[in-house]
């Protein structure tokens, strides 16, 4: 029950941000119109970038030693804080050359400035590997619930107010600023921790680095395959295009907490089967993947044929244009279900090293694609380009190996026969 409760509060944050966030979202984007809503866009996909590099990939290696508790607390604190601290510094500087040499206009740069700057409050989010680790994720929920709704206030005021672009990017680092002072004051009310004895290691740094760095490539890896689309937009066409795109991202990945919320809930028996039978396991593997499939495809009908009704409503017509690209790009979620799924596959059979190769590749083919085709059929190609590099890194990438391609074929069995696999989960629960 305790650990349920603790899912719970995790579940809460992710739905009330995932909700607020979008429904405020929309408010916004149709006061600043697609240019300014995609230059917003832009800046903090952009900015989103340099996250990984700074966070050194620590977050999983700490929830694990906090949890094994095989360190001493004050040196995991202090050397990840100081770690990450200085990554900040390296990247920062890089970061100013990059604004300083680019072609963007200076509110451009400014607003890009801005938002990098907040992006350092998130160094404060080690804290929620200590508060997952110790069964206390309520602390995280509060925190981000009151930051983002704190967000959400101020982002309602300013439209009402009609101010101008740069206050709402003032915003962002508000949000980011206000979860991480809440984080800290959550931690200190802990009488067991005091940041006065926390200290710096370097021997733990080098320990906690050689097992953080997949973590650095993978979420490197993640970002651009994910999000270089928007960024290369940008570049090759203009804000604007951004807009346009970006509305269609944001009613496409409002269904993306299914299969998180899915994969927590049915891990555990999916796992128990793996201890009971092989044949077990990939049954009810199958069946989680058919029902992530059946859901997802039936939500990219649903947005590709009202795609036009869809923009119209909830972003008005100013960003009609978006309709076409949601009704291709919306088809990505099926094997952003698939991928989301197979990752815990990959955990079970202890494969992460290969599935980390599916993502460089991907990362790859998802930028040559939208060079090629941004440039031969306009905004849309970048759609094309985004659906085929999910479709490798969800589906195909799986046969670059041997071991991975018993994965495929369970996927193709849950693809192309997915009743199969949720009758056969029907019938297990009826047992």
């Amino acid at each position: 029950m305790k650990y349920f409760k603790n899912s719970n509060w995790l579940f809460l944050e992710r739905f009330f941000k995932l909700a607020v966030s979008f429904l405020v979202g929309l408010y916004v984007a149709r006061y600043l119109g697609p240019e300014n809503f995609g230059l917003l866009s832009y800046a903090v996909v952009l900015t989103g970038f340099a996250v990984p590099f700074f966070r050194l990939g620590l977050h999983p290696v700490l929830n694990k030693k906090f949890i094994e508790k095989d360190e001493n607390e004050n040196k995991l604190f202090g050397t990840s804080l100081v770690a990450q601290f200085v990554m900040f510094l390296v990247i920062s500087l890089l970061f100013i050359y990059f604004l300083l040499t680019s072609s963007v206009s200076n509110e451009e740069k400014l607003i890009i400035g801005i938002i990098f700057i907040g992006k350092f409050f998130l160094i404060f989010e080690i804290y929620d590997q200590y508060f997952n680790a110790n069964v206390q994720s309520k602390y995280i929920s509060y925190a981000s619930i009151s930051s983002t709704l704190i967000s959400a206030i101020l982002k309602l005021g300013l439209v009402l107010y009609g101010a101008e672009l740069l206050y709402f990017s003032i915003v962002i680092v508000i949000e980011l600023f206000i979860k991480a002072v809440l984080l800290q004051y959550f931690l200190f009310s802990n009488k067991e921790i005091h940041m006065q004895k926390w200290q710096f290691d370097i021997t733990l740094l080098r320990k906690l680095l050689h097992a953080s760095w997949p973590f650095i490539l993978t979420g490197v890896m993640t970002g651009l395959y994910m999000k270089i689309d928007q960024v290369m937009i940008k570049h090759m066409i203009d804000n604007e295009a951004v807009g346009y795109y970006s509305v269609a991202v944001r009613l496409s990945e409002l269904w993306i907490v299914i299969p998180v919320v899915l994969s927590a809930s049915l891990f555990p028996a999916i796992l128990s089967a793996k201890k009971i039978s092989q044949d077990l396991f990939e049954e009810r593997i199958v069946g989680f993947y058919s029902i992530l499939i059946v859901m997802a495809i039936s939500i990219s009908i649903i947005f590709s044929l009202c795609s036009e009704q869809l923009v119209s409503i909830l972003f008005g017509d100013q960003f009609i244009e978006s309709a076409n690209i949601l009704s291709v790009y919306v088809w990505s979620i099926v094997f952003v279900f698939i991928n989301s799924a197979q990752w815990k596959w990959y955990l079970v059979m202890g494969y992460q090293k290969l599935a980390l190769r599916r993502l460089i590749v991907g990362a790859a083919l998802n930028i040559v694609l939208n060079i090629i085709f941004i440039k031969l059929f306009g905004l849309i190609g970048a759609a094309y380009a985004t659906v085929l590099s999910y479709a490798y890194v969800g589906y195909f990438g799986n046969l670059i190996s041997r071991k991975l391609r018993i994965n495929f074929l369970l996927i193709s069995k849950a693809l192309f026969c997915p009743w199969l696999g949720i009758k056969s989960i029907t019938l297990r629960l009826k047992k």
